[in-house]
């Protein structure tokens, strides 16, 4: 299915949300982790850490290399699994309604918040049905396309979507997503029209830009890094404030041809509400 963007709507939703995110980080506390003693028996049993995308997007990749470091920690297995759909509220209504011991959590994201902005009729309280365990990370995206694209720069971009307007597509790992949104503010800040196509993760439309059914990606690095580090995307600015450590020669969208855009994401671990504290604690 292919969605036109709306670029009024997902001005003011994305507005929205970086309040609704700066609120939830706060109570995501990394504080959460320190102090308190746990209780002995926890865990004895493996940990179901759910990812709401499919296999192989940014996510995905975060929870296995993030389960793999619980499993150290807690010297016990940590079993990653996939429940994607509408942009995380599957998995998140799954968790909402897990028991609270500690055995089932999550990687949520941004979308969390987004939900909570765009949805009204979320079949969970996005604060009162989870207990925070930790900020994992943080990132800004990643503008890329297929390598024999004649696009090479933001520059480019926007004269081409101008020239071919509705014509130029771009994915998302779901409707609301930040890969979404991303691309509807910049749509928006650079006047053009391009067509939004929703998936249920990243993986499966970053397949479709390499393939060259779709034009460019708004990316999460750990979706997008892999195939630019093998040649398969061609990266061609990053949405931070600041160019990115790990392509240090990639300019800012900002400063490269969209001055004030900027986009970040960012990932955190929750359990069910009532999980009691010492597990809490103990699971970060």
């Amino acid at each position: 299915m292919v969605l036109k963007h709306k670029s009024g709507d997902s001005v003011r939703s994305l507005v929205g949300t970086l309040g609704v995110g700066l609120l939830l980080c706060l109570w995501m506390t990394p504080s959460l982790i320190q102090g308190a003693s746990t209780k002995d028996d926890y865990p004895v049993r493996p940990i179901r850490l759910i990812s709401p995308f499919s296999p192989g997007g940014g996510n995905d990749t975060i929870s296995r290399t993030i389960a793999i470091e619980i499993s150290k920690s807690l010297d016990n297995s940590v079993i990653v699994e996939n429940k994607p759909g509408a942009n995380t509220v599957i998995g998140m209504d799954l968790l909402a309604n897990a028991a609270p011991d500690g055995y089932t959590l999550i990687m949520t994201s941004s979308s969390l918040a987004i939900n909570a902005t765009l949805n009204p009729r979320l079949p969970y309280d996005s604060i009162n049905s989870f207990s925070p365990i930790s900020v994992v990370a943080s990132s800004p995206l990643i503008i890329a396309v297929n390598p024999k694209s004649p696009i090479k720069s933001v520059t480019d971009l926007i004269s081409m979507a101008k020239a071919r307007p509705g014509k130029l597509m771009y994915p998302s790992a779901g409707i609301g997503n930040v890969t979404h949104l991303g691309g509807e503010l910049f749509c928006q800040k650079a006047g053009i029209d391009m067509l939004h196509v929703p998936y249920k993760g990243a993986a499966p439309g970053i397949t479709d830009v390499i393939s060259g059914e779709l034009s460019l990606v708004f990316g999460t690095s750990g979706s997008v890094m892999p195939h630019i580090n093998s040649g398969r995307l061609r990266a061609i600015a990053v949405t931070g404030h600041m160019r990115s450590s790990v392509l240090p020669d990639l300019p800012t969208a900002s400063e490269s041809g969209l001055p004030g855009y900027e986009v970040s994401t960012w990932y955190g671990i929750l359990a069910p509400a009532k999980t009691p504290r010492p597990v809490i604690l103990k699971a970060g």
